[in-house]
């Protein structure tokens, strides 16, 4: 696989998966405001003093637990996939930086060996192998979208014209790499990114989810301490 071919296959992956992301959008939703409804009910039952009985109290905090735990699944897992785009770009910019690199030691040995016909490269760890310098899985999950850097960049003794084209090849590589984290920073971080209900998915949204079913609860907790409800044997509030 080429770079193409691997931007390709992802914007057809997403393309796939957006009728499945967004209705499960739309049950999380649904479920999300189910929960807000059942604890403001809970929370109308203790404020207002209306007679109840506590299964029906339990049975609130009960439905509640496993919506919560549920939607918060699904926004944590939403959460991880749109960081993963920030890790790949974070790989496709690794690759470039060590194309960057190899250029600058193959012009610089260019210059100084112009005038002899040929070009001796030293076996350094940067120029024996460019993406070396890289964490290992750098180089695994970029192999595929730039072959260019994943072998040596010269051999011990080549001519100034065979440098130049290899020069030339590296900055194709460059070139293509960095459209193709551009590419994927606009589509899936500023036009497409991965939402829930609506909104980006971040850490604000686990934490605003999590922070408005605790608020909830607590005033429904408030609301009980302050009144003066007791339950029968039966469960009935009195």
């Amino acid at each position: 696989l080429d770079c193409p071919t691997t931007m390709l296959s992802r914007r057809v992956g997403k393309a796939f998966g957006h009728g499945y992301q967004a209705r499960t959008q739309i049950y999380i939703g649904i479920l999300f405001l189910w929960s807000i409804v059942a604890m403001m009910v809970m929370n109308l039952l203790y404020w207002s003093g209306t007679h109840h009985n506590f299964a029906t109290v339990a049975f609130i905090l009960l439905a509640v637990t496993v919506v919560a735990i549920v939607v918060l699944t699904a926004v944590s897992e939403a959460t991880k996939l749109q960081n993963l785009v920030c890790n790949h770009r974070m790989l496709i910019k690794n690759e470039i930086f060590s194309i960057d690199q190899a250029l600058s030691d193959l012009y610089g040995m260019e210059r100084d060996e112009r005038g002899t016909g040929f070009v001796n490269t030293p076996k350094t760890p940067t120029n024996t192998a460019i993406v070396r310098s890289t964490n290992t899985r750098a180089r695994a999950s970029m192999a595929l979208l730039s072959p260019l850097v994943a072998g040596d960049v010269a051999s011990p003794t080549k001519t100034v014209g065979e440098v130049e084209k290899e020069c030339i090849s590296l900055e194709s590589a460059k070139r293509i790499l960095a459209t193709a984290d551009d590419l994927i920073g606009y589509q899936e971080e500023t036009f497409n990114p991965v939402t829930v209900m609506g909104f980006q998915a971040t850490n604000g949204v686990y934490n605003s989810t999590v922070g408005l079913l605790v608020t909830l609860l607590i005033f429904a907790l408030e609301g009980y301490s302050n009144s003066t409800l007791e339950y029968g044997p039966a469960g009935w509030s009195t």
